[in-house]
């Protein structure tokens, strides 16, 4: 049985805002799901299920699962996709010593309304037994079947790239892993000092992302820029993104979000730039007084990368931008401003394949195709 932590015992606000992000998400991917043509079941896995409901009132992940297929039960006429729901978290609770996680999760569940044809299972395993468990399901989906697998870890000593690539290696599944990337980036110099044994756990996890380089340790936000990176390269993922909880000034956590899926990157980033309407990044669990200086899009940049893009290529495809701006983490609606403005300044033509005047870029639309050039 484990003592009272009251700190575990309570769900803190960074965990609030990545349990927000996750319950966003999971509700447009349940109804995505359910109306997509020959697809007919889901799997959703949480691997560090926690305490459910904890002292603070405060849902967690598990119950956002449960609360969400309940609404999109009841959203949708009394229907509801397949479902099949794998809860794990090991040992007892902090609010209940007399109780498994995932009893008290189960007791808690039966307050929900569950359909059906959605089933709940119940795991109290290690994470290293659970992930095995649930890379066994996945590899063995039909191309029928979708699964979303939500990690939300205490630490990162047993995160691996192996198991990640092996949940999507089918293409099939989707990952959210949230990292601890504050305290990351402060045993990072240590680990690759010389004098020093460091984080073993963390080498292990950086032996697998990074080859020959490091992570950068600049500052907290090229850090993560450095993680994303690599998983983009290390990853069987077609997008890689993440978004930053920034819990103090310059003190972030991060939640990496992995999928083969045009679809579901571009809901995943409707969901951040809702909660981000600046720049589409993350959270920020304090205030400041500060006022927009510059147009958000023109602040990071992305005018100047998309340009570069299309001025290193030949032409380019509206369907090639609307790639490249959902791997740098933009909605084409980012893009397709961008692209009028480059017009407007003479930066760039567009004509249709058929070499028909074309009025607009068309860039969600998958059988119409524009060409885009820079001018010189």
């Amino acid at each position: 049985m484990s003592r009272r932590n009251d700190k575990e015992a309570n769900l803190s606000e960074h965990s609030i805002a990545k349990v927000t992000l996750f319950d966003k998400y999971l509700r447009i991917y349940l109804n995505i799901m359910l109306r997509a043509k020959g697809i007919n079941k889901v799997y959703l896995f949480d691997l560090f299920a926690g305490e459910g409901e904890y002292a603070n009132g405060e849902q967690g992940s598990s119950l956002k699962i449960f609360e969400c297929v309940r609404d999109n039960f009841g959203r949708n006429n009394n229907s509801i996709i397949n479902t099949e729901i794998y809860i794990n978290d090991s040992g007892y609770s902090q609010l209940e010593p007399d109780k498994l996680k995932v009893e008290r999760i189960k007791e808690l569940a039966d307050k929900y309304y569950s359909p059906p044809n959605v089933i709940i299972n119940y795991w109290n395993e290690d994470y290293t037994k659970a992930i095995k468990k649930a890379i066994e399901i996945v590899l063995g989906l039909s191309k029928y079947e979708r699964a979303l697998v939500f990690i939300d870890p205490w630490g990162y000593g047993k995160i691996r790239v192996s198991n990640l690539n092996n949940l999507l290696s089918s293409r099939q599944t989707e990952v959210l892993l949230f990292l601890p990337t504050s305290f990351m980036y402060r045993f990072t110099s240590n680990i690759f000092d010389s004098k020093s044994t460091g984080s073993k756990a963390l080498k292990k996890l950086y032996d697998e992302l990074f080859t020959s380089n490091r992570p950068t340790t600049e500052s907290q936000n090229k850090f993560i820029d450095s993680l994303v990176e690599a998983f983009r390269i290390k990853a069987e993922a077609e997008y890689v993104d993440c978004y930053r909880i920034e819990r103090s000034k310059n003190n972030y956590f991060a939640l990496f979000f992995f999928t083969n899926s045009d679809r579901g990157i571009e809901k995943l980033l409707e969901v951040k730039w809702k909660l981000d309407e600046e720049y589409g990044s993350g959270y920020r669990l304090f205030t400041v007084n500060q006022s927009g200086l510059f147009d958000p899009i023109d602040s990071i940049g992305y005018d100047r990368k998309l340009l570069k893009y299309i001025q290193d290529n030949t032409q380019v495809s509206n369907r090639d931008i609307y790639h490249f701006g959902l791997k740098n983490g933009f909605l084409p609606k980012h893009s397709n401003s961008v692209l009028k403005e480059l017009e407007k300044r003479g930066k760039i033509v567009k004509e249709s394949a058929t070499k028909k005047p074309v009025r607009a870029f068309y860039l969600s639309d998958k059988k119409v195709r524009v060409l885009i050039k820079s001018v010189k």
